[in-house]
């Protein structure tokens, strides 16, 4: 009787804890395996309490091949699983921010960890200094360096993350740009509240501002500074649930659309008082969208609109702008000076649809430009110099 109690407590165990997951081994299916087993446990024993033992002994024997058969149905799905997802052949790097300083070039991004999840890493001239330890999930998500101090922000599994120099400390808000000027920091970003709207946020030295309505939907994503000028780039979500193109000039918001279709902004650029914004806004046709590039106060579309398209950097020197992103399949550069703009593509298309530059920076007319290609062997984070892509990672 007392081995009958304790198999149906195993049973139970068994049973609860495939459905509340606790037992459940990271990264798999076995809750499915641990309920099926509970089951036919629970099933032994009340069939012991209701059938005479010749029928039992008959039904265990056939009943207990089956708990078999799926411990080894497990065991070959968890070898499946480990090399499918941790394939030391497949590359899972990603690219998300530059900035070149001193002759030196900083890329941030993530790698993939020995432990399965991902490391946050700086690139400093093609050599990876790793700012985490790889046991959870880290990311770098944008590099900025000021007075030979570099800056970057980022987020590891419990939320937003500062490193200056190495040296890392948790903050508020998100994370997805950050602009330095002397000793004020400025971060630009997204967060979430418990109501599951997202809020775009501007972290300074420590203060948070939300930029948009608490009760809506926004986000914040690039962040410049020019003569004391704060400027976010964003977009928010309008009473028709369309996305509006918007631009925080010192917390103060500005439409760069109208409204009646969805449009984004990705990346924002101020020079000589002039402001630049990319972004993309979607046309009536499904499926497509449009490069866009503001100008101040003009909307300037980049293509036609039969593709799918979008500027998503964008940077201005003395005598050229330069507007990174992609019309169709091919990652795309276009370059403008005064009297005319030259488009040359970054790839030849080979790769799938999700494939995005992150961020260009301009030194000493070299065009630095990162971005991920989403091939069939991983994720690839790209470097290009002058529209040549460049080995950094080993």
């Amino acid at each position: 009787m007392a081995g009958r109690i304790i198999s149906l407590l195993i049973s139970i165990g068994l049973i609860v804890g495939g459905l509340s997951g606790q037992l459940v081994l990271r990264g798999t299916n076995s809750s499915i395996g641990l309920i099926i087993v509970g089951a036919i446990i629970l099933l032994l024993n009340i069939l012991g309490m209701l059938l005479p033992d010749n029928l039992l002994i008959v039904l265990r024997k056939v009943l207990i091949i089956v708990p078999i058969l799926v411990a080894v149905a497990l065991i070959v799905s968890l070898i499946i699983i480990k090399t499918k997802t941790f394939d030391d052949t497949r590359q899972y790097t990603k690219f998300y921010s530059i900035f070149v300083y001193d002759d030196v070039v900083y890329i941030v991004g993530n790698d993939k960890s020995e432990q399965g999840f991902s490391h946050a890493v700086l690139w400093k001239n093609g050599i990876a200094h790793y700012l985490s330890d790889g046991s959870s999930y880290h990311s770098a998500n944008s590099v900025f360096v000021c007075d030979d101090n570099v800056y970057i922000v980022g987020h590891d599994d419990t939320g937003p993350v500062l490193w200056i120099n190495g040296v890392a400390q948790s903050i508020s808000g998100g994370t997805s740009s950050i602009y330095v000027t002397g000793n004020d920091i400025y971060i630009a970003g997204t967060t979430h509240e418990s109501n599951k709207n997202k809020l775009a946020t501007l972290w300074h030295n420590g203060n948070l501002t939300i930029l948009s309505d608490e009760n809506g939907m926004a986000e914040a994503v690039s962040v410049f500074v020019f003569n004391g000028d704060v400027y976010v780039a964003g977009y928010v979500k309008n009473d028709k649930d369309i996305f509006v193109a918007t631009l925080w000039v010192n917390g103060i918001a500005q439409n760069l659309s109208d409204g009646d279709r969805n449009a984004f902004t990705n990346s924002v650029f101020v020079y000589d008082n002039v402001v630049y914004v990319a972004g993309r806004e979607r046309t009536s046709e499904k499926g497509t969208s449009v490069a866009m590039l503001w100008v101040n106060d003009d909307a300037i579309s980049l293509t036609d609109g039969k593709n799918w398209a979008g500027a998503t950097a964008v940077f201005r020197t003395e005598d050229h702008v330069y507007v990174a992103g992609e019309d169709g399949d091919p990652l795309t550069l276009w370059t403008y000076t005064m009297n005319a703009g030259v488009v040359q593509n970054l790839t030849d298309g080979n790769h799938a649809r999700a494939s995005k530059i992150e961020s260009i920076f301009v030194a000493d007319n070299d065009v630095y430009i990162v971005g991920n290609l989403y091939k069939d062997n991983g994720t690839i984070g790209t470097f290009w110099k002058n529209g040549v892509v460049q080995n950094l990672v080993q």
